[in-house]
């Protein structure tokens, strides 16, 4: 039989290991998380430079294309054609928001967050 200072022993190691794996377990989490959102931060960075510089280049077209048709008609039927086609875009944009947008980012913050299924498979 056992001695009960050696089963206090190794109640006591035991309990010493499990505050130490807890610890650990903690640490890793805090680093799990803070690696996620610093790949979720870049990535909304990235989006946000893009639809900055996309936004550029579709002022400046649309620019072009209001003087365009404002040399062949008159300048105000110019600007009135691009803001109806910019207004038509808007529309269609917002009638298609789940597709275009919400869908896609919905997918790539489970995408960062989430471990894929062959992953959790390998653990």
């Amino acid at each position: 039989m056992a001695d009960v200072s050696t089963i206090q022993q190794q109640l006591r190691d035991f309990l010493l290991e499990s505050k130490q794996y807890a610890r650990l377990q903690k640490k890793l989490l805090q680093i799990v998380v803070a690696e996620k959102a610093a790949h979720l931060l870049s990535r909304v960075g990235m989006a946000l430079v893009c639809f900055i510089i996309a936004s550029m280049v579709l002022f400046f077209a649309l620019m072009a294309l209001s003087a365009w048709i404002g040399s062949i008609t008159s300048p105000q039927i110019g600007h009135a054609v691009v803001g109806a086609i910019a207004l038509l875009a808007l529309i269609m944009v917002y009638l298609m928001r789940r597709t275009l947008i919400l869908n896609p980012i919905a997918r790539i913050v489970a995408d960062i967050l989430l471990p894929p299924e062959d992953q959790q498979k390998e653990k």
